[in-house]
């Protein structure tokens, strides 16, 4: 495996994580990377090795990134990596509602949202620090 497949796959590792709070499985992360090589010109693609390796809270650092430019590399990285895991049968309980949660869906609306103003913040504070441009 290359440098940059290797990065990708430890790219593709973290992404799903942190969407998924799990491994993904190596067809999942084999389209990434085929992905990836398709739609980032090679001496163009982002490269967000580092961060993996530090363990930057990547869903803090996209969600500020993405409130201050929509169109950043890793937001475009994360959008891969939705599209590809919701095509996976077997996380389907994770991306639709399969059960009624009505009694605690303001619990859990209202639990988001201040997650949502957490992450935001921590993002901006990681924006500055990790993202020079």
């Amino acid at each position: 495996m290359c440098g940059i497949d290797a990065r990708l796959e430890q790219e593709a590792r973290a992404l799903y994580g942190m969407l998924l709070k799990r491994e993904p499985d190596s067809g999942l992360i084999g389209r990434y990377i085929k992905a990836n090589q398709v739609l980032f010109v090679p001496e163009a693609m982002p490269d967000f090795s580092e961060l993996v390796k530090c363990g930057v809270d990547l869903e803090a650092l996209e969600f500020a990134w993405r409130l201050k430019n929509n169109k950043n590399p890793l937001t475009s990285k994360l959008h891969i990596m939705i599209y590809l895991a919701e095509a996976r049968p077997e996380n389907f309980n994770d991306f639709f509602n399969v059960r009624d949660r009505r009694p605690t869906a303001l619990l859990i609306l209202g639990w988001h949202f201040m997650r949502s103003l957490y992450k935001g913040l921590k993002g901006m504070v990681l924006l500055k620090r990790w993202v020079r441009a």
